[in-house]
C-alpha cells in the first residue's frame, strides 16, 4: 500500500527552517567568532535539511549541495582554523551551481525543471529563459561574495549572510515574475475553472 503523500508544509515552517541556520550562524559568531560558528552552523544545516525531507519526502537538488558545501567549507574552517573557507563557500557553491546550470541548459538540458516543476508549469521557451537567469544570477551572487567577503570582518560577513545573501535569491524571483507569468501553462486537467 502506497504511503499518503505529505501534507504541504506550512510557508512559515518552511522560512523558519531555512532562517535557523543563518540565525545560528550570526548568533554564534557574534559571541565567539565565525570559526567557532562553522561547527553549529554545519549542525543546524543538515538539521534543517533533514527536518525538510522528514516533512515532505524529498528534498530538491539545490538545497542538499547546499548543504553539503556548509559541512565540506565548515569543516575546511575547523580544520583550518581559518574563516576564509567559510567565506568560500557562498563563492564555489554559487559558482559550480551557475555553471551546472548554464551548462546544462547549453547541452539541451533543463536543470531547473526538475526542481520547479511541480511548483511551476513553463513552456518549453519559458524554462529556457528561466535557466539561463538562474545560471547568470547564481554567479552574480559568487562576484557579490567575493566583493563582501573582502570588505567586512568575520562578524559583518555572518551579518551580510542573514541581510544580503539570505533574501537575494527571493528578490530575484520576485524579479521573475513577468517571465514566469507570460509563459505559464494552463494547468492540463481543468483545476480551477
Amino acid at each position: 500500500m502506497d504511503k499518503p503523500a505529505p501534507a504541504p508544509l506550512s510557508p512559515g515552517l518552511k522560512f523558519a527552517l531555512e532562517l535557523g541556520p543563518l540565525l545560528v550562524l550570526v548568533a554564534v559568531t557574534l559571541k565567539a567568532g565565525l570559526v567557532t560558528a562553522a561547527a553549529p552552523f554545519a549542525v543546524a544545516s543538515v538539521i534543517a535539511t533533514a527536518v525538510l525531507y522528514r516533512l515532505q519526502r524529498k528534498v530538491n537538488w539545490l538545497l542538499i549541495a547546499s548543504t553539503l558545501a556548509v559541512v565540506a567549507f565548515a569543516a575546511l574552517t575547523w580544520w583550518f582554523d581559518d574563516a576564509t573557507f567559510l567565506k568560500l563557500k557562498v563563492t564555489f557553491a554559487s559558482a559550480a551551481i551557475g555553471l551546472a546550470l548554464l551548462v546544462g541548459q547549453a547541452l539541451g538540458k533543463q536543470p531547473l525543471r526538475s526542481m520547479f516543476d511541480s511548483a511551476l508549469q513553463l513552456d518549453d521557451e519559458g524554462w529556457r529563459k528561466f535557466t539561463r537567469r538562474f545560471g547568470v544570477f547564481f554567479l552574480f551572487m559568487a562576484a557579490t561574495n567575493e566583493v563582501v567577503r573582502r570588505m567586512v570582518s568575520d562578524e559583518g560577513y555572518a551579518v551580510a549572510k542573514l541581510a544580503v545573501f539570505f533574501p537575494l535569491p527571493l528578490l530575484f524571483m520576485l524579479t521573475q515574475l513577468p517571465l514566469l507569468k507570460r509563459h505559464a501553462l494552463e494547468p492540463r486537467d481543468g483545476a480551477g475553472s
